[in-house]
């Protein structure tokens, strides 16, 4: 279980890489395209503000020069009023004071707004029509001037953005540009009074900004990019971990075999040393009968020793070869491990082969992590024999119904490590004879690795059983009498 939480645990953490690297991306482009939006809102608000205060200075700039203009009436004709309007299209109407029959009360209280404050004052102010009457008062006379406040700007002038355009006065409000119909995600405001006296309106400018402004198709090659990016990562990862399995299962071959060789070896000296020890003898005995007969002594003398120095010789290159196989067993060396990281360890270097023969998830039985005192390659080496023993033991069984169980457990003075599998189990004839040198019930089998569990075993102080299960399958057990503590006292 913990194996099949680890795996989950790795595609979790690479779908979390994925969605993150997708979600900065995103979130940079929609962030970088509504800064940009948001600078570009402002540019165009602040150029129609300026447009609009530019009109209303120039609607000043036309009452003070028409009331400067005289004091005959040539000035108030049709003719001067026309050609006044012909150049702003802007003014609807232009009014003089001595035309004494449009001159009405608004503007007469215009005019006198004007005389105290010394410059055009708005009067009656029409925002739902979308006009008003800007009044200046002259000593000559006065003069009025009825403006349309969507001329103000023409359409070619406006900025090109979807902007809803608002001038405000006194409570009311005029629409001067449209926004078009479309459901916004946020909205950017833009208020500032116009910079004109006689004309203090307030200029309302908005924007939505919609999903549809976000950079749809940049988001789109970004979460792209970033699958790919994610994607070689992972591959890159997954080779790393691939040639990192298999260095060390190289290592761990290569450790084998030398143990195997070691093993192999101890058992040929042991086979031959008697063999040899009774040649020496009887060599040795053949030469003292030989001293004493009347035959060709000398030459049967130098035969016999030369047997005997073959026979010494055989025997010295035999008790180095064991020697040398004692000496790296007595250099192995101990330290605390913990039996949950060793498995884990074996089970990520088996993963190709758990995959293969479809027996994973493996179950990992772990109240709480066990440390014993081990060599770290021994107990790698024998995890990795009897976990692939347990495999190939069930290569007869069904597919589904393959299942490998691994139980660690502490006692009060040791531990324990318990293999099971369910395959056919151990015969009863084989059971006696499981860990003898180059006994096997496989085909082309050496008989040589549980021997050689059994020797790693021995020499780090744990014991190595086996026995078949309670309902099938066999069970391999590791007892561990050498905890933790007792290196640290």
């Amino acid at each position: 279980m913990r194996h099949l939480f680890a795996n989950r645990t790795r595609f979790l953490a690479w779908l979390a890489a994925w969605l993150l690297c997708t979600a900065a991306g995103i979130g940079w482009l929609c962030r970088s395209e509504f800064e940009a939006q948001r600078r570009l809102f402002e540019t165009d608000s602040r150029i129609a503000h300026r447009l609009l205060t530019q009109r209303t200075v120039q609607h000043d700039t036309i009452l003070a020069t028409l009331a400067a203009g005289g004091t005959d009436d040539a000035a108030c004709a049709p003719s001067a009023r026309t050609q006044v309007m012909r150049m702003y299209p802007q003014l609807v109407a232009v009014l003089c004071s001595r035309m004494a029959s449009a001159w009405d009360d608004k503007l007469l209280k215009a005019e006198a707004a004007s005389r105290r404050s010394g410059h055009a004052e708005v009067a009656g102010p029409e925002f739902s029509g979308g006009r008003y009457w800007l009044v200046q008062a002259g000593e000559h006379g006065s003069w009025a001037l009825r403006i349309d406040m969507r001329q103000m700007i023409p359409r070619v002038e406006w900025p090109g953005a979807p902007l809803q355009v608002r001038l405000r006065h006194a409570g009311d409000a005029m629409l001067l540009q449209q926004e078009p119909a479309r459901e916004a995600a946020w909205r950017m405001d833009f208020s500032k009074p116009l910079s004109s006296d006689s004309q203090p309106f307030e200029l309302v400018i908005q924007r939505g900004f919609a999903w549809s402004d976000l950079p749809l198709a940049a988001m789109t090659l970004w979460s792209l990019l970033s699958t790919l990016i994610v994607a070689a990562a992972y591959a890159l990862r997954r080779q790393s971990v691939e040639r990192r399995r298999a260095e060390s299962l190289l290592r761990l071959r290569r450790v084998e075999r030398l143990n195997t060789l070691g093993e192999l070896s101890a058992g040929v000296a042991h086979e031959l040393n008697q063999p040899l020890t009774a040649i020496l003898a009887n060599c040795q005995a053949a030469r003292r009968l030989l001293e004493k007969e009347a035959c060709d002594v000398p030459a049967a003398a130098a035969a016999l020793g030369h047997a005997i120095a073959q026979a010494k010789r055989a025997s010295a290159v035999i008790g180095r070869l064991r020697g040398l196989v004692e000496q790296r067993q007595q250099e192995q060396v101990v330290r605390p491990v913990v039996l949950g990281d060793a498995v884990r360890r074996a089970l990520h270097l088996l993963e190709p082969e758990l995959q293969q023969r479809h027996t994973a998830p493996v179950q990992v039985e772990e109240t709480k992590p066990v440390a014993v005192v081990a060599d770290p390659v021994a107990l790698d080496q024998i995890l990795h024999n009897l976990l692939l023993n347990a495999l190939q033991a069930m290569e007869g069984m069904p597919v589904a119904s393959r299942r490998l169980r691994i139980h660690i457990a502490a006692g009060p003075d040791d531990a324990l490590l318990r293999i099971a599998d369910n395959g056919p189990g151990i015969a009863a004839q084989a059971l006696p004879r499981l860990f003898e040198p180059f006994y096997t019930t496989r085909e082309n089998g050496l008989g040589l690795g549980l021997t050689l569990c059994e020797t790693l075993a021995g020499n780090m102080g744990c014991t190595i059983s086996a026995a078949n299960g309670a309902t099938c399958g066999a069970e391999f057990s590791l007892r561990f009498s050498r905890m933790e503590q007792e290196m640290a006292a």
